[in-house]
């Protein structure tokens, strides 16, 4: 490339910005010498930055290479033209057609998009070879063990544009075709995506997302209603499980609003599919800590159903409103929700619904305090899963009855439950469960005060999460390790680990989270130098968290109300109680960003001081 701009009279200053820029310009272009020299030859009039974002048409842009050459090589168009056009009608078809898959296909899926009916008037196979022999195609292996072929991205925007002047609606069918492939992968994807096989069908999920995503835009785009709605529903698991429940949200909401100011024969999403969406965009919502907007969908999806008659569905989303009210301490509100989710799943003999919402009482009356309540709920809720033979139902339930007795002092059988628990998730292969186990094993080992074993599970537990890739489970886990690193005097890991929690909260908004990261921090900053200065700061710190508690009516987990009761008194006991409640109401009305800085950098004395 520099050559090249060289040549044509470019003065390329080649600064660190510019060769990043022309690395990527590189990237693009496929690595195609062609491309590369007829880019080049912009940059005398074009920086490399600016020659970047002109890229999305490129076939347009790089033209007017050298006159002493065959005019096929004096533009990319007319390159790829000429292989083109070297290709048989069949060849050709099968080459714009396969254009619509934006990161290739494996031939099974090419089968379905490109050829169903066998019209095409040659075997896939066999034009697959024709296009790997003339370089318009390459291959590459999946983690499946297919081959997936797929075009440079400069050959595939030639495609499309060769598909979009084909005749007879070929693009219209070609592009329902590959909606309706992945619309079916996906629905094939949704219960096992919380099957022993979990990771296997995330990861294929992760593989053609792109596909996937391109499939949903056309069917937004379009107006198909129902393959829209019906591939959002089925990707909203993969969006929970994957931490882009921001993205997954927007998809949903583009799919409520098609219809808008539209055509006036636009597909009808068919019932109950609009009260499904709007159940998904709650759930993801919830997941974000957006608990108004949460409760909004909920309502809406509520409404739809009750309009319906669905009493199922009914009892879904009263359950869901149920869980929320509980999440936002409004308890009584909570628990009249769930317990008519509760008699409307009995009703319809829901026995899954049934365990399901007991569950969530008894996960309520942990979090009041009720330790009785919520233990004899739970086993109520276990008694059904096991009837039911549901092993991933009963690891569940043994991992929230172990929470309740953890809390209520009875470590022996809080551990026996965790380890059946962890038995079963092994047996499974449910990974994002065998995390959670092991961070529930690692904080009661904490409590124990057995350290090396808490580090062990909490390392386990954060690989786990990272390999999964839920960022805000990542979150917790760094959080659980910041912990420990705390009681073990280790402060300046105990501050990284807080501070990259703090990071992945922020990053999600998730404000209760982002409380409970300063609450932590606020007691590094008071035990790695335990003075009337850092208290005054934990102090600071600590007030300023709780305002935001208050703000959104977060609950501080149980779990860590050990650790906060500690760091707070030890704090405490360093200034008069006068000084503590000046600090504390000081740091209240600090803005977040001051805060932040004051409780990742004290150690540094770069806080600012009021």
């Amino acid at each position: 490339f520099t050559e090249r701009a060289v040549a044509t009279g470019s003065n390329l200053a080649l600064t660190d910005q510019d060769i990043l820029a022309i690395v990527e310009i590189c990237r693009r272009l496929d690595g195609l010498p062609l491309a590369i020299e007829l880019a080049a030859a912009r940059a005398k009039v074009l920086p490399p930055q600016a020659l970047i974002s002109r890229l999305e048409n490129r076939l347009a842009l790089l033209v007017g290479g050298p006159q002493n050459v065959s005019p096929r090589h004096q533009t990319l168009r007319n390159a790829i033209d000429w292989s083109y056009n070297l290709l048989t009608p069949p060849e050709m078809a099968l080459f714009r057609r396969m254009s619509v898959f934006v990161t290739g296909g494996t031939l099974s899926a090419v089968e379905a998009v490109c050829n169903p009916d066998g019209t095409l008037g040659i075997e896939v196979l066999d034009g697959i070879m024709v296009l790997l022999d003339k370089s318009l195609l390459h291959q590459e292996n999946t983690a499946e063990g297919e081959s997936c072929f797929r075009m440079l991205e400069t050959l595939r925007e030639y495609g499309v544009e060769m598909l979009a002047q084909a005749e007879d609606d070929e693009a219209e069918t070609v592009r329902e075709r590959h909606a309706r492939y992945f619309l079916s992968l996906t629905e094939q994807a949704k219960p096992e995506m919380l099957g022993p096989n979990q990771v296997d069908w995330l990861d294929r999920l992760e593989s053609e997302y792109d596909n996937i995503r391109a499939a949903l835009g056309w069917a937004i785009t379009h107006e198909k209603a129902e393959i829209a709605g019906r591939l959002a529903v089925s990707l909203a698991c993969f969006w929970h499980l994957r931490g882009r429940a921001g993205e997954g949200r927007q998809w949903l909401l583009s799919v409520l609003k098609m219809g808008q100011g539209g055509p006036q024969g636009r597909q009808p999403m068919p019932a109950p599919l609009p009260a499904r969406v709007l159940r998904e965009a709650g759930v993801l919502a919830r997941q974000q800590g957006d608990l108004e907007q949460a409760a909004s969908y909920y309502e809406q999806s509520l409404a739809l159903y009750r309009y319906l008659g669905d009493k199922e569905g009914i009892g879904r989303v009263v359950t869901d409103l149920g869980d929320l009210a509980a999440r936002e301490r409004n308890y009584e509100q909570a628990t009249v929700l769930l317990l008519e989710g509760l008699a409307l799943r009995r009703e319809v003999g829901d026995r899954p619904g049934i365990a399901a919402s007991l569950n969530i009482l008894g996960v309520m009356a942990r979090h009041e305090g009720d330790g009785t309540s919520a233990a004899t709920l739970l086993e109520e809720s276990l008694t059904l899963w096991r009837q039911l033979g549901n092993k991933r139902g009963i690891a569940g339930i043994l991992n929230n009855l172990g929470t309740a007795v953890h809390d209520m002092g009875d470590f022996k059988r809080a551990k026996r439950c965790y380890e059946e628990s962890l038995a079963l998730r092994r047996e499974l292969g449910d990974k994002p469960g065998l995390a959670v186990s092991y961070t529930n094993l690692g904080i009661l080992a904490r409590h124990e005060g057995d350290y090396e074993r808490a580090q062990t599970l909490g390392q386990k537990s954060l690989a786990l999460r990272r390999e999964l890739g839920n960022e805000s489970d990542v979150g917790y886990a760094l959080n659980d390790l910041g912990l420990l690193a705390t009681r073990l005097g280790n402060y300046d890991q105990a501050r990284s680990y807080h501070t990259d929690s703090l990071k992945i909260f922020q990053t999600l908004n998730d404000r209760a989270n982002i409380a409970g990261c300063l609450e932590c921090l606020a007691g590094v900053v008071y035990h790695a130098q335990p003075t009337e200065a850092s208290a005054e700061a934990a102090a600071w710190i600590f007030g300023a968290a709780q305002a935001q508690r208050d703000a959104i009516n977060a609950r501080r987990e149980p779990e860590n109300l050990a650790d906060y009761n500690h760091n707070l008194a030890a704090a405490r006991s360093q200034i008069s109680d006068a000084g503590w409640q000046a600090a504390w109401e000081q740091g209240r009305s600090m803005p977040m960003e001051q805060v932040i800085a004051l409780a990742v950098n004290e150690h540094k004395q770069t806080a600012l001081r009021y």
